[in-house]
């Protein structure tokens, strides 16, 4: 069952969701770059409501989650 909770109901928000993959020596490195480009430039979008960086260790790997939210066109 999916219901809306109560706080969902008040804001319609969008959620881009975007996945990578490196080395896990290099994770620090990607890290930054993508403070530096994609989640400096979500948080300074017009209607941003969060930007999460998500990261996890695999073995040799480093997977990222790169989660931002905005406002929904329209929403009030």
């Amino acid at each position: 069952m999916n219901a809306p909770s109560p706080s969902s109901t008040a804001s319609k928000l969008i959620a881009r969701i975007w996945h990578g993959v490196t080395d896990a020596a290099r994770a620090e490195e990607y890290a930054a770059y993508l403070e530096r480009t994609g989640a400096r430039e979500c948080r300074a979008t017009q209607g941003n409501r969060g930007v999460y960086v998500l990261r996890r260790i695999k073995g040799d790997r480093a997977e990222f989650t790169f989660i931002s939210l905005r406002k929904s066109p329209g929403a009030a």
